[in-house]
């Protein structure tokens, strides 16, 4: 069992690697309400293996599932917080686009009032 720090209501996952990283059993220990993030067209977190098979392990509730069509990695991180940006030693502007993607700032509205909402 996990044990869970009491002070931790609820939380939000973004373009997680949750199926890698836990499987089953350990996603299906979270007791805590849950909002995992996705975008359709992430490379680095494939949405079906890596979001939807973790969502459906999972067996609290309330449990949310947020989509971001278009959306890639990145896509809920505003320019200036993420690849592509300069950090850790990137060149700006260096990240493929396929990565960051074109509506980041799009994606990282929509991401900021669904963490508010929560």
């Amino acid at each position: 069992m996990i044990s869970a720090d009491p002070r931790i209501k609820a939380a939000i996952a973004a373009h997680h690697l949750g199926s890698a990283l836990y499987g089953p059993e350990g996603i299906g220990q979270v007791d805590i309400p849950m909002m995992m993030v996705s975008g359709d067209q992430d490379v680095v977190s494939p949405v079906v293996t890596e979001q939807i098979f973790p969502f459906i392990w999972m067996q609290q509730q309330p449990r949310y599932m947020a989509l971001l069509q278009a959306g890639t990695h990145f896509s809920s991180k505003p320019p200036g917080e993420g690849a592509g940006d300069g950090m850790a030693g990137e060149t700006p502007g260096t990240v493929p686009l396929l990565f960051v993607g074109a509506n980041r700032d799009v994606g990282a509205t929509y991401y900021k009032a669904l963490a508010t909402a929560s």
